[in-house]
């Protein structure tokens, strides 16, 4: 399932903040800032490449509704959409010079707080990994998230994560499309899951807090007709 997006942070990670520019669709203003492009008038003599990864279709998706819109915006605009395989995109994305122009991605935070998203996808330490197609290099930002980081009391960290989603969305590094959520299936008659029933600690993309996670034997021996 997806949710429209607010930031650079999907908002159902803690740390998350709706406080920030939401980008929105609006062709006009679009065009009066592609008019300030010095390639304005020559726009119909470069290709830019997006980059979708491979296996996962939803990207693909996402790709052609941005390349459509992009016609409609200036039809001289010639989007070409590189069907890439992950791998690949991994190593395009590990030199400067050969990442693409444009790359769609769902990046995964390591734990479930907005300071993992942050350091993945801004922090130049992780420039050249396969979330941070932006290559940024940012001190000043580097310093805020390290800062933050390095903040024990939550509230206080919350809001310097805030703060530098704030920034960040000004900054308009990417287009946040939509927060990407994984269906999960289990059994909850005799499995205890809080992420499956939207309570904290939230579970994140591949990363599950197991030891939250409660099974109890004897009620799925019920469920299969056992003693």
């Amino acid at each position: 399932g997806v949710s429209k997006s607010y930031g650079p942070v999907a908002s159902y990670i803690p740390g998350a903040s709706k406080d920030v520019t939401v980008y929105e669709k609006n062709l006009e203003k679009a065009r009066e800032e592609l008019k300030k492009s010095k390639y304005y008038d020559e726009l119909d003599k470069y290709v830019v490449e997006l980059h979708y990864c491979a296996e996962v279709p939803d990207e693909e998706k996402v790709a052609m509704i941005f390349a459509e819109s992009v016609k409609e915006l200036d039809p001289r605009i010639n989007v070409k959409l590189v069907k890439t395989p992950w791998l690949t995109m991994v190593e395009e994305l590990s030199n400067v010079n050969s990442t693409p122009n444009i790359v769609a991605l769902l990046p995964c935070p390591v734990y479930a707080e907005a300071g993992s998203v942050l350091h993945i996808k801004f922090h130049s330490d992780a420039a050249a990994s396969c979330y941070s197609a932006n290559w940024l290099m940012n001190k000043t930002i580097d310093q805020m998230i390290e800062d933050a980081l390095a903040t024990v009391d939550e509230a206080e960290r919350f809001k310097k994560y805030e703060r530098i989603q704030q920034i960040l969305s000004d900054m308009c590094l990417a287009i946040q499309v939509y927060d990407f959520a994984m269906l999960v299936p289990y059994q909850s008659y005799y499995v205890t899951w809080p992420a499956g029933e939207g309570k904290p600690p939230y579970d994140v993309a591949y990363g599950y807090e197991c030891r939250f996670i409660e099974v109890f034997p004897e009620k799925r021996l019920e469920l299969l007709g056992g003693g």
